[in-house]
C-alpha cells in the first residue's frame, strides 16, 4: 500500500527535481501479419497498429492524471521487420515500402493525438461559463483559431478518422448553438434594459430643475447606482441615453454647486477664525497666568460659537484644537494637583486630632483608591492594545480613551503623593 511519506517524496521529486516518466512503450507483435503478398502485408501491419494503438496517447494521459506523474513520450515497439517481411520482401525497395507504412501509422497516430487535443480544447470552452457578449466573442475567436489548426492536420487512422471528425463537429455545433441561444436571450434582455434606462432618463430630466438640494441630490445619486446595475444595451442607443441622463444630472448638480459656493466662502472664513482662537490658546500654554481657567473657558466658548469649516480641513483643525487643549488641561490639572496636595498636607494635623487611627484609616482608603485606579488604567490599556495601528489612526474614540488614561495616571500620582504625605506625618 502506498503511504503518505511516499506521496510526499514523489511530489517533491516532481516539483523540485523535475521527475517524470520519460517514456511508456506499447509492444505489438506483427508476426501474424506475415504473408507473401507485399501489399497485403503492408495493409495487415497498418490495420493492426492503428487498431491496437488508437488509445495509446489517451491511456498515457489517464495514467499521468491518476498518479500525478508527467509522462513525456508514448511509443510503440514492434516485431523486427526482417522477421515479418522475410517472405514478401525480395528487394530493399520492398522494405522501404513497409517503412513508409510504419511512418504513415506513426504520422496518423500523431494526427489523431493532435485532433483529440483540439476537441478537448473546444469541449473545455463549452464547459466554461460565459456571462457576457464579450465572453462569447473571445471564445469564438479561440474556436476559429482551433478550426484553423484542425485544417492543417492530416488524416487520422482510417478507423478513427470519421469518429474524431464527428467529435470535433459535435463540439463545434454545441458551441455555436449555445452562442445563438445566448444572443437570442440577450436581445430580449437588451430591450428590457433599454426600457429601464429610458425611464431613468425621463425621471432625471424631471428632477433637473428641482431646488430640494439634499433630497433630489440623494435621489439622483441612487438613480446613478441603478443605471450601473441595469446591464448592457446596444452601444449606439446606450451612448445617447447616457448623454441625456448625464446632462440632466449635471444640470442639477451645477446649480447646487453654484449655490453652495457662497457657503464654502463662509466656511473658509470660519476656518480662519478657529485658527486664530487656536493661536490664542497656544499663547496660554506659554503664558498660563493666574486666570488660566477663565481665559480658557472664554476661548472655548468663542471656538464653539464659530460655524462649520471646509470638510477637507475639518479633521486637521479638530486635531490642532484638541492638541492645544490637552496641553492646557494638563497644565490646569497640574496646578490643581499642587494646590490639592498642599491643602491635603495642611489638613493632616486636623485629621490626626480625630483619633489615633484616623491617619491609618485615611491611608487605607487611599490605598484602596490607588488599587482601583491601577485596575482601571490596566483595563483601558488592554483595550487599546487590541486595536491595530490602522484602527487607531484618526479614531476619536481612541483619542478619548488615551486622554482618560492620562487623567487616571495623574489621579494615581496624586493619590501616591497623599500616601507619602501621611507616611511623613506618621514618622
Amino acid at each position: 500500500m502506498i503511504n503518505i511519506s511516499e506521496v510526499i517524496e514523489t511530489n517533491k521529486m516532481i516539483e523540485q527535481e523535475n521527475f517524470d516518466v520519460r517514456t511508456i512503450t506499447m509492444g505489438i507483435n506483427l508476426l501474424d501479419c506475415a504473408t507473401s503478398d507485399l501489399d497485403q502485408l503492408c495493409q495487415n501491419i497498418y490495420n493492426k497498429i492503428t487498431r491496437l494503438a488508437k488509445d495509446l496517447v489517451k491511456t498515457g494521459e489517464d495514467i499521468s492524471k491518476e498518479y500525478g506523474v508527467p509522462i513525456v513520450n508514448k511509443r510503440i515497439s514492434i516485431t523486427p521487420i526482417a522477421l515479418v517481411g522475410g517472405s514478401a520482401c525480395k528487394t530493399t525497395d520492398d522494405y522501404v515500402k513497409i517503412a513508409k507504412t510504419l511512418d504513415k501509422c506513426a504520422k496518423e497516430e500523431e494526427n489523431l493525438a493532435n485532433k483529440t487535443a483540439l476537441c478537448e480544447k473546444i469541449e473545455a470552452i463549452n464547459l466554461k461559463e460565459k456571462k457576457q457578449a464579450s465572453d462569447w466573442e473571445d471564445a469564438t475567436k479561440a474556436i476559429i483559431e482551433i478550426q484553423g489548426e484542425w485544417k492543417k492536420i492530416g488524416f487520422a487512422p482510417q478507423k478513427m478518422n470519421v469518429k474524431i471528425f464527428e467529435r470535433f463537429r459535435i463540439a463545434n455545433d454545441e458551441f455555436f448553438s449555445k452562442k445563438a441561444e445566448f444572443f437570442k436571450n440577450i436581445k430580449s434582455q437588451y430591450a428590457e434594459n433599454l426600457e429601464k434606462k429610458q425611464k431613468l432618463v425621463e425621471k432625471a430630466k424631471q428632477l433637473a430643475d428641482s431646488t430640494e438640494w439634499k433630497k433630489t441630490g440623494d435621489k439622483l445619486i441612487q438613480m446613478q447606482r441603478e443605471w450601473k446595475n441595469i446591464g448592457y444595451v446596444p452601444r449606439k442607443q446606450g451612448d445617447q441615453l447616457w448623454k441625456e441622463f448625464l446632462g440632466a444630472c449635471n444640470k442639477f448638480f451645477d446649480a447646487r454647486n453654484k449655490l453652495n459656493a457662497g457657503a464654502r466662502s463662509e466656511e473658509h472664513a470660519n476656518l480662519d477664525k478657529k485658527r486664530e482662537i487656536i493661536a490664542k490658546l497656544n499663547e496660554l500654554v506659554e503664558n498660563a497666568g493666574e486666570h488660566l481657567q477663565k481665559n480658557m473657558q472664554d476661548l472655548i466658548a468663542e471656538y464653539n460659537a464659530v460655524g462649520h469649516v471646509p470638510f477637507k480641513e475639518k479633521d486637521k483643525v479638530y486635531q490642532e484644537y484638541h492638541e492645544v487643549m490637552d496641553k492646557l488641561y494638563k497644565t490646569v490639572r497640574s496646578n490643581n494637583a499642587k494646590r490639592h496636595i498642599h491643602n491635603f498636607k495642611n489638613n493632616l494635623k486636623n485629621v490626626a486630632e480625630k483619633g489615633v487611627n484616623a491617619l491609618d484609616n485615611e491611608r487605607g482608603r487611599l490605598l484602596r483608591r490607588y488599587d482601583q485606579l491601577r485596575a482601571e488604567i490596566t483595563t483601558y490599556e488592554n483595550n487599546l492594545g487590541f486595536l491595530n495601528a490602522a484602527s487607531k489612526k484618526g479614531n476619536s474614540l481612541v483619542e478619548e480613551m488615551n486622554r482618560k488614561v492620562e487623567k487616571l495616571k495623574e489621579d494615581l500620582k496624586l493619590v501616591k503623593e497623599k500616601i507619602k504625605a501621611i507616611d511623613a506625618e506618621n514618622k
